[in-house]
């Protein structure tokens, strides 16, 4: 009977309807935890694509930030550059007189002339660069003249209104009223001698070009000139190469010096060739007008294929300003350059546009003379500095 209760007591009674509740409820924990395991990973691959489209993000804003500021950069450039070529410009001192052809009135404004029954006012948004080519080779009886002598005067005159470009050319004998300067660069005396002579009487590059400057401007009136550029001879080939050589016709026999530069001669000139055919002239009457027609026909091919140039590469004009920037003395600043090289590729431009400044050649005692046509100076300055005013 004992062995029986051991028996009894030894036996566990098992509760099914707990077992399956229990096992109903193990199942739905580990489903649960598998959910919540499967929400935590897809939240992290979800984290992680959001750092990487956040990453893209920030990598784009800062390009955009940094063409941003570039464009920004060169606009203020621009901008200033623009600001300080025009100041040069401001209340210029016009010497052109009026020729009292029209009656003035009572509206009459004191900066108008009269012109052949028209009249004219000066054209503010004009801007006038003289371009110079210095020659360092000066007669050794010359004993003041240490700077060399302005063999190639050119004024190329910006239209900012019209977007018209023109080249004026003038001989570098043109006789004015030369001011003499001793070597200590005091003022001796003024006398009748070649424009060309003014450059010269100075003690630095700077000087003698701000003595050409005012040499110039006064042959033209009182036209302020907005910048200056003056080359070495040695800038010629330079200058020529930078646009791949530029191609010509010789008008005249050089073979003196160069054989290829023969009278009627076809060719691209590179190097040595382009400074020949620019500066070599004959010893014969009038040496230096022929040797002016081929500077304007040099000119005349030179120009479009600089605004081609400026229009494939926009940098062309400062790359072009460093490399000559040792043969070269200017008073332009690089952001002045940069304004210019942003608006010339708009600017109009053929042989119409270059304006010979007419006149007469005598033979002085030992050098050729140039005497300024008066009435085709006065003209070419009201085509291309004034316009006519309708009253």
């Amino acid at each position: 009977m004992s062995d029986q209760n051991n028996k009894d007591e030894s036996f566990e009674v098992i509760d099914l309807e707990q077992v399956v509740n229990d096992e109903a409820n193990r199942r739905h924990r580990r489903h649960h935890s598998k959910r919540g395991k499967h929400r935590h990973h897809k939240s992290h691959k979800h984290k992680k694509k959001m750092t990487w489209k956040k990453r893209l993000l920030i990598v784009l804003c800062v390009i955009a930030s940094l063409f941003l500021a570039m464009a920004l950069f060169v606009f203020i450039l621009v901008s200033k550059g623009k600001k300080s070529l025009f100041d040069r410009g401001k209340n210029p001192n016009l010497t052109l007189q009026s020729d009292d052809s029209v009656n003035k009135t009572s509206d009459w404004h004191d900066d108008w002339i009269s012109h052949n029954g028209k009249v004219y006012e000066y054209k503010e948004n004009v801007l006038t660069f003289y371009i110079m080519g210095i020659d360092k080779k000066t007669d050794s009886d010359i004993s003041s003249i240490n700077m060399g002598q302005c063999d190639a005067n050119f004024l190329v005159v910006l239209d900012t209104d019209s977007k018209k470009m023109s080249v004026l050319c003038v001989n570098r004998d043109s006789m004015i009223d030369l001011d003499v300067y001793d070597l200590g660069g005091s003022y001796v005396e003024t006398k009748q001698g070649q424009l060309a002579l003014q450059h010269a009487y100075g003690r630095t590059p700077e000087e003698s070009a701000e003595h050409q400057i005012d040499a110039i401007s006064d042959l033209f009136y009182g036209i302020p000139i907005n910048g200056y550029v003056a080359l070495d001879l040695d800038s010629i080939a330079v200058l020529n190469d930078a646009v791949g050589g530029v191609t010509v016709t010789c008008n005249e026999d050089l073979t003196f010096n160069n054989p290829k530069l023969y009278e009627g001669a076809r060719l691209t000139l590179s190097g040595s060739d382009a400074y020949d055919y620019l500066q070599d002239r004959t010893k014969t009457y009038e040496g230096a007008r022929r040797r002016l027609a081929r500077q304007k026909a040099y000119i005349d091919a030179y120009v479009p294929m600089v605004k081609n140039s400026i229009k494939s590469d926009l940098t062309w004009v400062v790359d072009t300003y460093n490399v000559v920037k040792p043969y070269m003395n200017t008073n332009l600043s690089i952001d002045e350059v940069s304004y210019l090289a942003s608006i010339a590729k708009d600017y109009s431009f053929d042989v119409n546009n270059i304006e010979n400044i007419e006149g007469e050649t005598k033979q002085g005692e030992r050098f050729e003379e140039f005497y300024v046509d008066k009435d085709n100076l006065e003209e070419t300055i009201l085509k291309i500095f004034y316009k006519e005013v309708d009253i």
